[in-house]
């Protein structure tokens, strides 16, 4: 019996402290727009892993499509950590401001590629090969208008111009410059009553769509590289993690 109830006492300690350690991770919903302006602004570290990234626009048009259609587009990982990651400093011609050395630091660890492409299309980037040939243009990504986003069966963003109505990408995730796009486009008979609704429908499906998002903070490099070869994501940052904590 003795034996039976300092099992039960063990038992109940480990059970105690898989408890507390569930509380160091944090599950919410970030707007997508709020995440972009985080990354932006250095409060959310993108680190670099050494490996090359496809920077292939269809499958970024495929992203914004789901987005528009509001399907589910994975869960982001977050760990923040007062450990040193090496991490993007400039983003195309986008300077990324540095994190304060003394204060923990919030890195993306799963979804990096969402939020790269996401960057591309925002910032129109252009990447060109050893010849100054562009391989991968982001700002020739479109919306056609003459689709309806809601319509499962139909993509409405795509690579190529449009024959009918359609807008650029670009100037719907852009905060700072949609009015003026829309009311010259408008007055310039390019778009109809119907095209601006429908721009408008576009722009708050895009600033309000819910990620859903995961923070862990608490935990060592080998906990967190434990996670996240548990869950079979960010296979990318498994040397860095492993490296930080020999």
């Amino acid at each position: 019996m003795d034996t039976l109830n300092t099992l039960a006492k063990a038992s109940v300690k480990e059970v105690n402290k898989d408890i507390k350690k569930l509380r160091l991770h944090n599950t919410r919903s970030i707007f997508l727009q709020d995440l972009i302006e985080q990354v932006l602004k250095g409060e959310v570290r993108l680190p670099t892993s050494g490996n090359a990234f496809d920077w292939n626009v269809n499958k970024a048009g495929k992203l914004f499509d789901s987005i528009f259609k509001e399907y589910p587009i994975g869960t982001l990982l977050i760990w923040e950590t007062t450990e040193y990651m090496d991490s993007l400093s400039q983003f195309g011609e986008l300077q990324i401001p540095d994190s304060v050395k003394s204060e923990p630091v919030k890195y993306l660890l799963d979804g990096q590629k969402r939020v790269k492409f996401i960057l591309a299309a925002y910032l129109k980037l252009k990447l060109e090969d050893e010849a100054g040939n562009v391989v991968s243009d982001f700002s020739k990504l479109y919306i056609d208008l003459s689709k309806d986003f809601q319509d499962t069966g139909a993509d409405v963003v795509t690579t190529s111009i449009p024959s009918n109505s359609y807008s650029l990408l670009s100037d719907i995730i852009d905060e700072s410059c949609i009015v003026e796009t829309l009311f010259k486009r408008f007055k310039n008979g390019e778009i109809s009553d119907r095209d601006v609704y429908q721009l408008k429908d576009y722009k708050s499906s895009f600033s309000n769509y819910d990620c859903s998002l995961i923070e862990i903070e608490d935990f060592d490099s080998k906990a967190v590289l434990e996670i996240l070869k548990r869950n079979g994501v960010g296979e990318a940052f498994y040397g860095f993690l492993g490296a930080i904590g020999e």
